[in-house]
């Protein structure tokens, strides 16, 4: 089970938004009106500024903040006034919060695509044949792919699948080199599917490039699935 506490004060809450900005983290803002993932841009002394898409929120309204990092997850709510910065482009100011929930949990927002949302990953093994994996599930520190080949399955943990081809369609591409923790084979859905394994990734030597690339895909998947969901 995770572990849930809270941290009080404006120093504890100062603290940690000032590493969320060091550590680039994604950070998911909801209002009234919208719902926009992104990065903390600057702070000072009595709040924190973000780029900011869609209706702004109402004067000193109630936000709810998650921000995602690698020692957890921190939510609180906290008061907003809009700003708009020179160059016509639209920021956000957040006032500090009094206490931020902590959440030891997954370090990393985690996507799991259903059915109707198919995205692939391919490259060439070492031995020179080419595959072609299903992407399962994809999160800022690794994914983890679909295999129908039990025993290549088994045969690559603990291996590293490079320049491997991720394709998420009209949200991007990214190559990565991937580092393949384990090999679980998955329950099937019905008495007539073909047996299938769950490979578990880790991204390996991320580039700066590499970084800003994979952040836009994620954000702009996480954007898709929290619209299919108001469906």
């Amino acid at each position: 089970m995770d572990e849930s506490y809270v941290k009080q004060g404006l120093f504890e809450s100062v603290a940690i938004i000032r590493e969320a900005l060091k550590k680039g983290c994604l950070v998911d803002i909801h209002s009234k009106n919208a719902d926009v993932f992104c990065k903390i841009q600057k702070l000072d002394a009595s709040g924190f500024y973000v780029p900011w898409e869609g209706d702004a929120p109402e004067a000193e309204e109630n936000l709810e903040v998650e921000i995602f990092a690698d020692t957890g997850k921190f939510e609180f709510h906290a008061a907003a006034s809009a700003f708009n910065a020179p160059g016509g482009e639209n920021w956000l100011y957040i006032h500090y919060p009094d206490a931020i929930n902590v959440t030891q949990r997954r370090k990393h927002p985690r996507l799991t695509f259903s059915d109707r949302r198919v995205y692939t990953a391919q490259g060439k093994f070492n031995d020179g044949l080419y595959y072609q994996f299903r992407i399962k599930d994809l999160s800022p520190g690794g994914c983890a792919l679909i295999a129908e080949d039990g025993e290549r399955a088994q045969a690559l943990i603990g291996t590293t699948l490079r320049n491997i081809e991720l394709d998420f369609g009209s949200h991007g591409t990214l190559a990565a080199d991937l580092f393949v923790l384990s090999s679980e084979k998955m329950a099937a859905s019905d008495d007539d599917a073909a047996p299938a394994w769950h490979l578990s990734c880790q991204f390996k030597r991320i580039s700066e490039p590499m970084r800003r690339n994979l952040d836009s895909i994620v954000i702009k998947l996480l954007l898709e699935e929290k619209r299919l969901h108001r469906l």
